[in-house]
């Protein structure tokens, strides 16, 4: 798909859940994508299983453990000392608990991003759509893409917004999306497999959203 519409991918990944129903409303208006996360917390504890049952030390770990020890020290001192720390173990035990430590680090960063960040899909009015998170209004804003919507035939049209695509940056195929539930608060959107650039249906979920309000400025 192209990239500006999967660029939610770069605000933080998830596993989408779609309402259900049909209904009306007013697409142009700004939307907040509603995430499930039981997709990536099955990752999550499969990582941490898959670390559990762990009977010796992982190829790739042997591999780095030997180059390391075969740098001179003032080559060593350039290398992140976490991961100096890590390579120096010898122990298979304590190996698995650093690795454990972290993946939970990590997941309660992301955890803390998450609860912090709205992605923030705004279908203007001037046909643009504006991709961005909440925290970061004025960072890491995707406009490169336009739409169009026939509410009564269930469809929304994403294409290139030439203003500020030029040459073969996208591609100039418009991806077509089924609007499964449209209501004045709640949005539910899937990739038509016919569009060009798919990749194929069984790997598209469908897209949730819910009416985005934004807090009041004290």
């Amino acid at each position: 798909m192209r990239k500006t519409i999967i660029a939610i991918s770069l605000l933080g990944v998830a596993s989408l859940t779609a309402c259900k129903g049909g209904g009306s409303g007013n697409i142009s208006q700004k939307w907040e994508v509603v995430y499930d996360n039981t997709a990536r917390d099955s990752a999550f504890n499969a990582q941490i299983q898959s670390v559990d049952t762990m009977t010796a030390f992982p190829p790739d770990f042997i591999e780095m453990k030997a180059e390391l020890a075969k740098m001179k020290s003032d080559s060593v001192s350039t290398l992140p000392p976490e991961v100096v720390e890590m390579l120096k173990i010898e122990d298979l035990a304590t190996l698995k608990t650093k690795i454990k430590e972290n993946l939970m680090v990590g997941k309660k960063q992301q955890d803390s991003i998450e609860a912090k960040r709205s992605v923030i899909y705004d279908f203007q009015k001037n046909g643009v759509l504006k991709m961005y998170a909440s925290d970061m209004p004025d960072q890491m804003v995707d406009t490169s893409t336009k739409y169009t919507a026939d509410v009564k035939a269930k469809k929304l049209f994403l294409f290139a917004n030439q203003a500020v695509v030029k040459g073969g940056e996208m591609a100039n195929d418009t991806i077509t999306f089924d609007i499964l539930h449209l209501s004045g608060d709640s949005l539910s959107l899937k990739v038509d497999p016919k569009s060009k650039g798919i990749s194929g249906p069984s790997s598209i979920k469908p897209m949730a959203f819910r009416l985005y309000k934004e807090e009041k400025k004290k």
